[in-house]
């Protein structure tokens, strides 16, 4: 058996959803000094929070409401975090597959 192979992965799996919910938080707390919304560190965990996204369509819905300040936004910042969000989403994903495929060819 394999079972070495698969706590390893589902290891890495763990670290590589909590990389997700940290960039998700620091990308979502940035937007929200942006836009002037109050108490944006605790914004930004209770929106990446949640397990089922909620949190996160709640922070959209709230966010048209403020508009964005420019003086407050740091595009260079928020670029940066949209590709580290990406690469944290795509290593979820290989890890994924990786498990699937480690998972189907036990026998």
């Amino acid at each position: 058996m394999k079972i070495w192979m698969i706590g390893l992965l589902l290891a890495a799996f763990v670290i590589a959803v909590g990389l997700v919910f940290w960039q998700l938080r620091r990308l979502i707390r940035l937007d929200a000094k942006a836009r002037g919304i109050a108490m944006p560190q605790r914004v930004g965990f209770l929106a990446a929070g949640t397990q089922n996204g909620i949190g996160l369509l709640a922070y959209l819905a709230l966010r048209r409401t403020y508009s964005l300040q420019i003086k407050l936004d740091d595009p260079a910042q928020r670029s940066k975090l949209k590709v580290g969000t990406l690469a944290a989403f795509i290593l979820m994903a290989e890890i994924w597959v990786s498990l699937a495929i480690v998972l189907l060819a036990i026998k």
